[in-house]
This record gives structure tokens, C-alpha cells and sequence, in this order.
């Protein structure tokens, strides 16, 4: 209702848009109570500053691609004088990787990779 003195709201009260503002404001004023009761810890500072913070870091996983090729290496593995063969194998222990993870577009044939765990796609192929 435009115009009118109380809005249909009544004149007893004083209903006002928003009196004591709008959203979480006063939580360090007038609203000091509700904050400390409902949201401690709301306000101040929580722990240290870190600037342009990578939270991926100390993740331990990796990714089986086709980028493995710069890190393969080989071995010679002879039984015999007449019997040997050529082993490629990676080790990612060595780059502190612990978990393999399969990419599904990536064919690797006849690849052993020294690891901790594996995922379950990365053992089928």
C-alpha cells in the first residue's frame, strides 16, 4: 500500500523496514550477544596469512599419461648367457608420488611402475 501512514502494518509498534539493519550487521555492536552465542570465532583473525596458497601441495597423487616418457627408464635383465630382456619400468617413489591414478585415454604397454597404491582403473589397464 503506497502512501499509507502505517503500511498495514498498524501504528502501534513502529514496523520498520529494518531497524536493526540488514543481514549479520552489529555482530560486534548491538547484535554482540546472538554473534558470541551463534557464531563463535565469527570476527578475528585465524591463523597464519599465506599468499598465492596452492592447497594441491603436498597431494601424492599423479596421473598415468603419456607424460610418463621423460621419466621411464630401462634395465637389462639377464637370467642367462642366452636369456634376457629389456624392462622399462618407472619408480615414483623417487618424485614422493604414492598413488597412481588411470587416465582413460592412455595406453602404456608393458610398463611396471614402483608404487605404494594403486586405483582400481589404473590396475585394469
Amino acid at each position: 500500500m503506497r502512501g499509507a501512514v502505517s503500511s498495514g502494518k498498524g501504528r502501534v509498534g513502529r514496523h520498520r523496514k529494518h531497524p536493526s539493519g540488514r543481514g549479520k550487521c552489529g555482530g560486534q555492536h548491538h547484535h554482540k550477544n546472538i554473534f558470541s552465542k551463534k557464531y563463535p570465532l565469527y570476527f578475528g583473525k585465524k591463523g597464519m596469512r599465506i599468499f598465492n596458497l596452492n592447497k594441491n601441495k603436498y597431494s601424492s597423487k599423479t596421473l598415468l599419461s603419456n607424460t610418463f616418457s621423460n621419466i621411464i627408464k630401462y634395465k637389462i635383465i639377464q637370467f642367462s648367457s642366452s636369456f634376457s630382456f629389456l624392462l622399462t619400468y618407472i619408480s615414483l617413489v623417487h618424485f614422493k608420488k604414492t598413488k597412481i591414478l588411470n587416465n582413460l585415454d592412455c595406453c602404456v604397454n608393458n610398463l611396471v611402475i614402483i608404487l605404494k597404491r594403486y586405483s582400481r582403473n589404473s590396475i585394469t589397464s
